[in-house]
């Protein structure tokens, strides 16, 4: 046999495509609930708005096609995002599950006739699958993302950064911004740039929003008494939108009482069922439903330590104190602080219950609002 012939044969193997990793389930159930996958296509893959992928007889290398080159509405992923051994994973979870005899419900239904058009749209393309009804974490995405100095968009009349063309790039290259996100890019051809536009004005119509984070964390314990720690922050970037006439309150746990507090505009402590607002909401009622959400009843049962300040300034971050006499941070008096929350009257929503019925009800009707974060329980 000729030298080159031997050579020839040695490259052949080679040059064919690797085999696909094998595949895990476990790893592949765990991906799938991690990666909000279930969004789409159902918790189990019973699908929703995306179609029903449990118990397909589908190869890895069409698991892999529909990721990296999608037909249809859905976004690519990009291999930082979901790797061969994900797919390879999420292939071995989803086949292993029955086949499902009827499809399982959207996670957010289809705005009814008559509401806005950039919201129906925004429907259609699933954007709200992951996003709610409002769009709420896109707005104030945007608006955070508004840099000093950046030049009114002549358009919607808000400057270039969180404009069209920052929001469209957020829309078509999101994996090349965030190469390990959980959103893939979307194609120009399947979402027009037209069509875009409208759902960017709705977002604009419904108000852009004021990026906030608020977290309580457990400071130092002297005897009976525990000192926890609340910071408030404006995350915009600097120049960006002031928060204006806030009411902060956090629930005082049963069995506890406030010996003092710090920080600035302390009221004391009041019953919450006499302060006018109610808890911020963990989670967004309605998923899973085809009727129009309504607002659940809320806990005002017990006292809240209220804070009330005039402003925080974008970039600014506050720090409040409140100590408490009694149990220590438990479990079960972490748990307690659900429901405390930073309330502010401006800038806040523009269309009211009225011009927008299907509702993302983590807002409220007036102003905005934030849920603080609880501290995690103890180890």
């Amino acid at each position: 046999m000729s030298t080159w012939l031997v050579a020839l044969l040695l490259l052949i193997p080679m040059l064919q495509a690797e085999p696909a990793p094998a595949g895990k389930a476990d790893a592949g159930k765990v991906f799938w609930q991690g990666q909000m996958c279930s969004f789409c296509h159902g918790t189990a893959g019973e699908g929703g708005w995306g179609p029903d992928l449990a118990g397909r007889a589908l190869s890895v290398a069409q698991f892999k096609r529909a990721l990296r080159e999608p037909w249809g509405l859905m976004p690519a992923y990009t291999n930082t995002q979901v790797s061969d051994q994900s797919i390879a994973d999420l292939h071995a979870y989803l086949t292993g599950l029955p086949r499902v005899e009827k499809l399982g419900p959207s996670r957010w239904r289809h705005p009814p006739p008559g509401a806005p058009e950039g919201q129906r749209l925004q429907s259609s393309f699933g954007c709200g699958q992951c996003h709610g009804p409002e769009m709420l974490v896109p707005r104030a995405w945007l608006l955070a993302n508004d840099r000093p100095g950046g030049v009114p968009d002549p358009e919607f009349g808000v400057s270039k950064d969180a404009g069209f063309s920052y929001f469209a790039k957020m829309v078509y290259d999101h994996s090349e911004k965030y190469p390990k996100g959980t959103m893939g890019s979307f194609s120009r051809d399947r979402l027009p740039e037209v069509l875009l536009r409208e759902i960017y004005r709705f977002m604009l119509d419904a108000g852009l929003r004021v990026r906030m984070e608020a977290a309580l964390a457990v400071g130092t314990q002297q005897g009976a008494n525990t000192t926890y720690t609340l910071t408030v922050a404006n995350v915009g970037r600097p120049k960006g939108p002031t928060v204006e006439d806030l009411t902060i309150f956090v629930r005082v746990p049963p069995g506890t009482t406030v010996v003092s507090a710090t920080g600035t505009g302390y009221k004391g402590v009041r019953p919450l069922a006499q302060l006018g607002l109610t808890p911020a909401l963990q989670a967004a009622p309605g998923a899973f439903t085809s009727e129009i959400p309504e607002r659940p009843k809320p806990d005002l049962a017990g006292d809240v330590a209220v804070w009330e300040v005039p402003r925080i300034a974008a970039a600014e971050k506050q720090l409040y104190t409140v100590t408490l006499s009694g149990p220590g941070p438990t479990a079960e008096v972490l748990q307690a602080f659900e429901g405390s929350t930073v309330y502010w009257d401006k800038p806040g929503a523009r269309l009211s219950p009225t011009q927008l019925v299907y509702r993302d009800l983590r807002r409220p009707d007036k102003g905005d609002h934030l849920r603080i974060t609880l501290p995690p329980p103890p180890k």
